[in-house]
């Protein structure tokens, strides 16, 4: 639990109130203090909650695996939250993903917290997230995804991309970015196979494979994705925050490629388009979803195409684009955390 006291906002007559919020979801690589953080700076009390009693990467699968011991160790944490203070009278509930809440506590939150707006944010496909909640209409005062296909097929989900962090500033010219090429993501999908076909006749790039735990790649070892994957090039922390940004803010492409029943644009689009690189992307709805960037900062190749990303990657390199770098900066100020949370917590 997580919890900052803020100076009360000031009203007439002498009166002050402090908006509260609760935001109940996963720990994803740090991006809910990002959001917690960007929730205080626009004047709320934040607290965040994590649904997974551990994020130790044995409980995590004990979790998905051993389906009624899990559900016994998630309903005793979610038990415990909801008799704590921070659990009622908030303005604000925020509720992201939720792969481990169920109808019950999103009835006992609202019931709990009669007065507060009550969001949902998919950052995964429904599948991989709470299917519940696409269909439960008595929790919820908005519910929002950032994949369009899920749009289109539940019609109380509303369409609202990710976002970019106050990190990705993109100051470094284009010329002084010493690597060609930047990967940054967990292996799955044959993504090793994929990345290290396009790399293989570039001068220099950032390549960081993560995988959560040691076992799991052990376990993984002969499946599609890991196959030919040595160890010692995988990693089995995730990158920092801060070297995420400064690998980006070094780079001129970043690869993108999301798994494959994905049609939303993945964290790592925005904050690569927002530090000033180009993207090279599987996501065939890309362009489409981000129709203002110019087309040399945003190209698209077949999942099953690494040929075809490693010729886009060299037109790119081959290419000046300052210019359009420029136009994609003013573009992507929509897609900041800021505003990203203004929507989530005014609309």
């Amino acid at each position: 639990m997580r919890s900052q006291v803020l100076p009360p906002i000031a009203l007439r007559g002498g009166e002050s109130v402090k908006k509260r919020a609760v935001l109940i979801g996963p720990s994803f690589f740090g991006y809910e203090n990002d959001i917690v953080d960007e929730l205080e700076r626009s004047g709320f009390v934040c607290n965040f909650f994590d649904e997974r009693p551990s994020n130790r990467g044995l409980v995590r699968a004990g979790l998905r695996l051993a389906r009624v011991l899990g559900r016994t160790v998630r309903l005793r944490a979610h038990e415990s939250f909801l008799k704590h203070p921070d659990a009622s009278g908030a303005d604000l509930v925020l509720f992201l993903k939720c792969e481990h809440i169920g109808e019950d506590f999103g009835r006992a939150m609202r019931l709990q917290n009669p007065e507060a707006r009550i969001v949902f944010y998919a950052f995964d496909p429904i599948s991989r997230s709470a299917p519940w909640i696409a269909s439960d209409r008595s929790v919820m005062d908005v519910k929002y995804s950032f994949d369009p296909n899920d749009v289109e097929v539940y019609e109380d989900l509303r369409y609202l991309p990710l976002f970019y962090g106050r990190s990705y500033s993109g100051d470094m010219q284009w010329e002084a970015r010493h690597y060609d090429v930047c990967f940054i993501g967990t292996l799955h999908s044959g993504r090793y196979a994929f990345v290290e076909h396009v790399v293989r006749n570039l001068d220099a790039s950032f390549r960081y494979y993560f995988s959560p735990a040691r076992w799991d790649y052990l376990l993984r070892k002969q499946s599609s994705a890991y196959r030919g994957v040595p160890m010692d090039q995988v990693r089995f922390r995730p990158l920092s925050r801060e070297d995420t940004a400064r690998a980006l803010g070094s780079s001129r492409v970043v690869l993108d490629l999301p798994r494959p029943e994905q049609t939303g644009l993945t964290m790592r689009t925005f904050e690569a388009l927002s530090s000033g690189c180009a993207v090279v992307t599987t996501n065939m709805r890309a362009r489409k979803l981000l129709p203002e960037i110019p087309e040399s900062l945003l190209r698209v190749v077949s999942p099953d195409d690494p040929d075809g990303a490693a010729k886009a990657v060299e037109s790119i390199l081959g290419e000046s684009v300052e210019e359009d770098r420029e136009v994609a900066r003013r573009a992507m100020a929509r897609y900041s955390l800021e505003e990203w949370c203004r929507r989530v917590s005014d609309s």
